[in-house]
Order: structure tokens, then sequence, then C-alpha cells
């Protein structure tokens, strides 16, 4: 496949993936749609191979991102958030949490020794 439609494909691809992740809302849906052409207008020129490459690699990673963690969520008129998941969702394993869990006491900054005495001569110069 040679550049060009590589460039096309995903660019294709993004809007679909778009209209999948947004439908419904006009405003996300529009917002997507600018920032995609935006990013294709502004490297619109690029001839250089590498950075094409580069640049594909970002839209293809964008698409899979978009299309496996965004959801969307509705608030309902009981109050809670209804969401909306697609075939395509990721799902991680949920652990809950454990009361009784060992945690580690959080870590304190230490005070430094010259900070402290610029900040005691600074104070006795200003008297």
């Amino acid at each position: 496949m040679n550049t060009r439609s590589r460039v096309l494909s995903t660019f294709r691809a993004l809007h679909r993936t778009r209209k999948i992740i947004f439908k419904n809302d006009t405003v996300a849906l529009m917002a997507a749609q600018q920032e995609i052409n935006a990013k294709y207008r502004e490297h619109k020129n690029e001839n250089d191979t590498e950075k094409i490459s580069e640049l594909l690699q970002i839209a293809v990673d964008a698409e899979t991102l978009l299309r496996e963690t965004v959801v969307q969520a509705k608030k309902s008129q009981s109050g809670n958030y209804e969401v909306t998941f697609t075939k395509s969702t990721h799902f991680l394993d949920n652990f809950p949490f454990q009361e009784d869990a060992d945690l580690p006491n959080p870590r304190t900054k230490k005070k430094s020794v010259k900070n402290k005495e610029t900040f005691t001569e600074s104070k006795n110069t200003n008297r």
C-alpha cells in the first residue's frame, strides 16, 4: 500500500471511529471532526517519508485509543449515569478495595538544611 492510500485509510478510520464513539453527541462529533481535519491539514505538505510514517503511527494509535477506551455517559432522570459501551470497548480487571490492606505511609519531603540557612540569613538581613 502506497503512502497516499495509507494516509487516506487512517483518515477514514479516524472519522468512522469518531462517528461510532460520539454517536448522538453533536458537540463531540463536531469537535473531533475539526481536530482530525486540522491535524491532517497541518501536515498536508509533509514530504519526509519517515515523518509521515511517524504521523501515521500516531493516527493509528489515536484511533485505537478512541475505539477501545472512550465510552459515553449520560445523566438519566433519576440522577444516575447511563454508560454506553461499544463492542470494541476494552475492559480492565477491577479489584475491590480492601479495608484492611497494609499500605505504606506516604513519603514526606525532607527540608534542606541549605535552604533553611539561606532563609534564616535573608530574614536576619532584612531587619
